[in-house]
């Protein structure tokens, strides 16, 4: 089993204590098994991956979240979107998105509300249906906490 663990350079020490904190409850307390912080910009601030997702979780992916359109419009302030299992995935296009790694089953896209320009939460889970309404829920709470931290 591989864990990837990345801080952007140049991150204040408070913004990586949030994000550690934020990356470890997400993964702890959710079905995840990776996480990425997208700013309104494209840049990834953080980003963390358990097991199987880590060893498909590459700088590549991490390069794409900039070009993706689908996850711009969650950065700008866009609604929050599911795809609960790989049907879901499939016919959202989501399988081409290229900071999708192979082996997702669900996908969490929740916008750091609270400022249009701060960003994004991604949840990614090895298994369909991963994120029950309580979890997404709690997710979304976590979102909001680290739109406040990233203003």
């Amino acid at each position: 089993s591989r864990d990837v663990f990345a801080l952007r350079e140049g991150l204040s020490e408070a913004l990586r204590r949030e994000l550690a904190w934020a990356s470890f409850v997400l993964l702890r307390n959710t079905n995840a098994r990776a996480m990425m912080v997208v700013r309104g910009d494209g840049t990834v601030p953080a980003s963390v991956a358990k097991d199987q997702v880590a060893a498909n979780l590459t700088e590549s992916m991490q390069e794409a979240c900039v070009a993706s359109p689908q996850l711009k419009q969650a950065c700008s302030g866009g609604s929050a979107f599911y795809l609960e299992d790989s049907a879901s995935i499939m016919s959202a296009g989501a399988a081409s998105w290229k900071y999708i790694p192979s082996g997702a089953e669900s996908v969490l896209v929740l916008p750091l509300a609270g400022n249009a320009e701060t960003g994004a939460l991604l949840l990614l889970a090895d298994r369909p249906r991963a994120f029950s309404p309580r979890e997404r829920k709690w997710s979304a709470a976590m979102a909001n906490k680290l739109a406040n931290v990233m203003k």
